[in-house]
């Protein structure tokens, strides 16, 4: 349950996740997408979320939630 990063030549930067329920962690990421600028996203089916990264890797802001309604 984490997503990685690696350089051009393949070599490993950073990851994200493994412990569920905290900001800037991932408990079951199932895609992630990039903006214009660089920030990324990372869909989190485990804590029902996304949650927003800079080009730099660090956390922004998250949001949704459980639930039926809206969000």
């Amino acid at each position: 349950s984490r997503v990685q990063k690696f350089n051009a030549g393949g070599g490993f930067i950073t990851r994200w996740g493994s412990q569920a329920g905290i900001s800037g962690q991932v408990n079951n990421p199932t895609s992630v997408a990039f903006d214009g600028t660089g920030s990324f996203y990372i869909a989190d089916s485990g804590d029902n979320q996304i949650q927003k990264f800079g080009s730099n890797g660090a956390f922004i802001t998250k949001f949704g939630s459980r639930g039926s309604g809206d969000g």
